[in-house]
């Protein structure tokens, strides 16, 4: 089973460069996108999940594409193991299996 606290994760880190890139404090952020400065913090560090409404929210605010703040598809299979015999998955071409993992 994935881990989906990874990607909350990995978004609040996503939020916090370009924040920072931005030259915006937590409070300040805050206040653009209707929320308090201890939601910002908590987002950032991945203890509070985000809806993909405020997403789109947070990527108009910040002026950046949406999918800036999407983790990539490789921190997404990292965390999935597949069952079987290490040996035997070994014969299988790794794109092959990247793509079971994801199913």
């Amino acid at each position: 089973m994935m881990n989906l606290d990874i990607i909350y994760e990995d978004i609040g880190k996503r939020i916090r460069k370009v924040r920072e890139n931005s030259k915006l404090t937590q409070e300040e952020l805050a206040k653009l996108v209707n929320l308090t400065r201890a939601s910002i913090t908590n987002i950032e560090r991945g203890k509070q999940k985000i809806p993909i409404d405020n997403l789109y929210y947070f990527a108009i605010v910040l002026n950046v594409d949406i999918f800036s703040l999407l983790p990539s598809e490789g921190i997404l299979l990292n965390d999935v193991e597949l069952p079987g015999n290490e040996e035997e998955l070994r014969k299988y071409d790794v794109d092959v299996l990247n793509f079971a993992k994801k199913y």
